[in-house]
């Protein structure tokens, strides 16, 4: 008995040879049984008529339509559309002809019933659907896939791009199959594995297959600065660049400068396939930063282990720093004429100086050995200083980022009074007239002078009582009121003053002349005539009257 086999919603034809042994005899009637009843459930009628006049009659309660006696090919067959499972069993034709006995032809038709779509579980037991994961690198995957229904039992099989990679499937139960499959140790290579679950009963129909892609989170592979490692400059904007590569999802970089998180002026550009993330730091560094290390870091807060960063340390290149002090045992507040002073510069630069300049007043001070002035390397030296060297001092480092001027340092040199320019000094006066005289000196400091006045006449000096001359509320001037009597009165005033730093050196001298009739006067020209005035001048006394 020949087996037919059929998958459930195919087709199938029933074969059956109604051709008769004698070639006048004519088939009369086909009947179709199914297992062992003798009720048919299909009738082919051709009595008295021809194959296109034939009469088909079918039990709809079995077959429901779906079948068809085909009598006009060779060999003659009922095609059974969308075969269901419960058509299967054992069938007979039975052809009548004529004249010639009657036929039994016997056949086993085998519906094959394909399982259900498969379906796949995790670890956790939950069906997956389209994406599997997120895993991470170094993850054991574990599935199971279910296959149900089916007949016979399904074959469950395990493929990876189409590549089949387990076929050991176990039957659980009746209508379950299943199969377990394990990846251990994943890495980036899994990323976007396609992994499917089939399920097979036979080599007729396409296997009925759930696939599902392997999606997984990692690292970076790669982190690397683009650009510049060079040295940079102080208060200069620069752009730093920071590639990761490789890292799913995008990774979060972060920029940092020690430990400290830099959040500004940071621009983020990922590419359409999300494998290469580009951070853009604009940057204005400080000297703060020299020696400090800049770095780019990448990360997923889900994979703390996989974090990268690349840096490097921070050179800063600044105009120089300066900062002019004086010596260290000398007390700036009482420096005297003729002391020895010197400054020290000290400077904070990088790159070095290659050049330190000294200033007096905003104009270049030398190096001048006879003045006193000795400039060495970040010192200068101020011998035996005098009052003209009072002033503003500053140094100036030099390098090829700039002039570094230092914070400006005023030298007070203080020194003992000496005779203010300018004053009168010869005073005409009558016997018996007084004369005020003023002696007014510089010096520093200003506050506490005191004076000192005597009378210089014929050689003899006489010290004058302090109760003859005062000094008014500014203290750098001293008034004295003499009053000549007699000729011997007539002579210099010869005035000093003192202040903490010592005695005038040398005195203010006034002089005193009598005041009277001039003589006749002789060898004079006439100038300047006019109605109302006469200019004299005589060229022997050196005088002029108008």
């Amino acid at each position: 008995t020949p087996t037919l086999s059929a998958v459930q919603g195919s087709s199938v034809d029933l074969p059956c040879n109604i051709t008769p042994s004698i070639s006048s005899d004519k088939v009369r009637l086909v009947l179709f049984f199914r297992n062992n009843t003798n009720i048919p459930i299909y009738t082919y009628d051709t009595r008295g008529q021809s194959h296109l006049e034939s009469r088909h009659w079918s039990d709809d309660t079995v077959l429901g339509g779906r079948a068809f006696f085909r009598g006009d090919q060779d060999p003659a067959r009922l095609v059974l559309d969308n075969v269901r499972g419960d058509d299967a069993g054992m069938y007979r034709c039975r052809v009548d002809f004529y004249s010639a006995p009657t036929k039994i032809y016997m056949m086993n038709l085998d519906v094959v019933v394909p399982p259900e779509k498969p379906r796949i579980f995790d670890e956790r037991g939950q069906e997956v659907r389209l994406k599997l994961g997120p895993y991470k690198i170094g993850d054991n995957l574990r599935l199971v896939c279910t296959s149900f229904g089916g007949r016979p039992s399904p074959r469950v099989t395990w493929w990876r791009d189409h590549a089949l990679i387990d076929d050991k499937s176990e039957l659980v139960h009746e209508s379950k199959v299943s199969n377990e499959l394990r990846l251990l140790n994943l890495g980036r290579r899994d990323l976007h594995s396609i992994i499917t679950c089939q399920a097979s009963n036979n080599n007729i129909s396409v296997p009925v297959s759930t696939s599902v892609k392997l999606d997984m989170h990692f690292g970076p592979s790669e982190v690397k600065l683009i650009g510049r490692r060079e040295p940079v400059s102080a208060k200069r904007s620069y752009e730093f660049r920071c590639q990761s590569i490789g890292a799913r999802p995008p990774p979060i970089i972060s920029w940092w400068k020690g430990s400290s998180q830099l959040r500004e002026n940071i621009t983020i550009r990922t590419s359409p396939d999300g494998n290469v993330t580009l951070s853009t730091l604009n940057y204005i560094p400080t000297i703060r930063d020299a020696g400090k290390f800049m770095a780019c870091r990448a990360e997923n807060y889900e994979l703390p282990q996989a974090t990268m960063e690349e840096g490097w340390k921070l050179v800063i290149h600044y105009v120089p720093q300066s900062i002019l002090s004086l010596g260290r045992n000398l007390n700036g507040s009482n420096i005297k004429e003729g002391e020895d002073v010197y400054f020290e510069c000290n400077v904070r630069s990088n790159p070095k100086p290659y050049k330190i300049s000294w200033r007096f007043n905003e104009n270049p001070l030398i190096d001048n050995l006879h003045a006193g002035i000795i400039i060495s390397n970040q010192s200068l030296v101020l011998q035996s200083v005098t009052k003209h060297q009072s002033g503003i001092y500053t140094c100036v480092a030099h390098n090829t980022e700039g002039d570094g001027v230092s914070n400006p340092m005023t030298l007070n040199i203080r020194y003992a009074p000496y005779c203010k320019p300018g004053q009168i000094q010869v005073f005409g006066v009558a016997r018996q007239e007084s004369v005020r005289i003023s002696c007014s000196v510089i010096a520093n400091p200003e506050s506490s002078i005191s004076f000192e006045w005597r009378f210089n006449s014929s050689g003899e000096t006489v010290d004058m009582p302090h109760d003859r001359f005062h000094s008014p509320s500014f203290a750098t001037t001293s008034v004295i009121e003499y009053v000549p009597r007699t000729e011997m009165d007539y002579g210099s005033l010869l005035c000093w003053a003192i202040n903490s730093i010592g005695r005038q050196e040398t005195p203010c001298i006034y002089h005193l002349v009598p005041a009277g009739v001039p003589d006749p006067l002789r060898n004079c020209s006439v100038g300047n005539q006019g109605s109302s005035r006469l200019q004299v001048c005589h060229n022997i006394c050196h005088k002029c009257q108008k």
